[in-house]
């Protein structure tokens, strides 16, 4: 988890989503269902790359990953779509 994290704070930029005028647009940070499974509701955020060359890095250590892990990481949407019903049954949504 730690080398998940370093790196993506290593690659991007994080922050708040900028509206049209360039104002920050804010997040509830309360916005979240409890529980023991507790997730925020949606928001929108702006990730983008430091840099091209850290973009490239990326890029590169990306397409080593997919050729030595080849469909381990695909994930099914629908799996995915039906657990997030199961979860808003049980917590309600936004």
């Amino acid at each position: 988890m730690f080398l998940l994290v370093s790196r993506v704070l290593w690659g991007f930029e994080i922050g708040n989503e900028v509206d049209e005028m360039g104002r920050k647009v804010a997040v509830d940070v309360n916005a979240y269902a409890g529980g023991g499974l507790a997730k925020p509701f949606p928001f929108k955020a702006r990730i983008v790359p430091r840099s091209e060359a850290h973009a490239e890095i990326m890029r590169r250590e990306g397409g080593q990953c997919t050729s030595v892990l080849g469909t381990l990481g695909d994930v099914d949407k629908k799996q995915l779509d039906g657990l997030d019903r199961m979860y808003d049954e049980i917590y309600g949504s936004k």
